[in-house]
């Protein structure tokens, strides 16, 4: 659906159409890389986006495809995405590298481009598709939630210290009570001591409340099996 609705097969070779670095690569090197991971259900990405979300799970909304390299990172969290002046259509993304020791990495083997070419890049498009911003803002989030949690606050580029999601802040992504326990699930500390965060959620969710300790848990497991490949 990805390949198909991002226009990224090449119209006269064989590649396919890095989002992020803007060029057509070998298919074999290209990932599809999914915002909300699909290793969880509809129900489970509802009851973090509400029901805007439903049958989005699959859809080029909650996806990009890029270099299988990058996409580990993105894994990782070590790079995310952002708008950039277009905060009211989200037609307009830029990649972040958050990890200040990949700008000097190689992205491919053999090759002389590193990781700092993609910091700061804004994303490219063939198609009319573009990333849903409360998809990538989970991303986003949970990022910051891992620096949040962790002591290693060397590793990471001085910009994990300001706001980089630079839009107004009436807009509103999660839900407020499974965004709380994922905070303490990841971040180790509470909604209130991530101010960035905070204000970014809208009131409970339409579905059952009172399991989102054990959502929190089947989310952070899923986000864990996809770092490990």
């Amino acid at each position: 659906m990805l390949i198909r609705d991002h226009h990224a097969k090449d119209p006269y070779e064989q590649g396919l159409w890095c989002n992020v670095l803007g060029e057509y690569l070998e298919p074999s090197t290209i990932e599809p890389f999914d915002f909300f991971p699909h290793l969880l259900r509809e129900e489970i990405m509802q009851k973090f986006f509400g029901s805007s979300s439903a049958n989005e799970l699959y859809s080029p909304r909650n996806g990009l495809l890029m270099n299988r390299r990058i996409e580990k990172h993105f894994c990782e969290f070590s790079i995310v995405i952002v708008p950039i002046n277009d905060p009211m259509t989200h037609r307009r993304w830029k990649t972040m590298v958050l990890n200040k020791r990949l700008l000097n990495e190689q992205i491919s083997e053999g090759s002389s481009e590193t990781f700092k070419i993609i910091h700061d890049k804004e994303l490219t498009f063939k198609g009319k598709a573009r990333p849903a911003a409360r998809y990538a803002y989970f991303h986003y989030m949970v990022a910051m939630m891992k620096i949040a949690a962790t002591t290693e606050l060397g590793i990471l580029s001085s910009d994990y210290q300001t706001n980089c999601w630079d839009e107004p802040t009436f807009r509103r992504y999660l839900v407020f009570d499974s965004l709380s326990k994922l905070t303490e699930e990841i971040g180790k500390c509470t909604l209130s001591e991530l101010p960035e965060i905070r204000k970014r959620f809208f009131g409970q969710s339409a579905w059952e409340t009172g399991n989102e300790e054990t959502t929190a848990k089947l989310v952070v497991d899923a986000l864990n099996k996809r770092m490990q490949g």
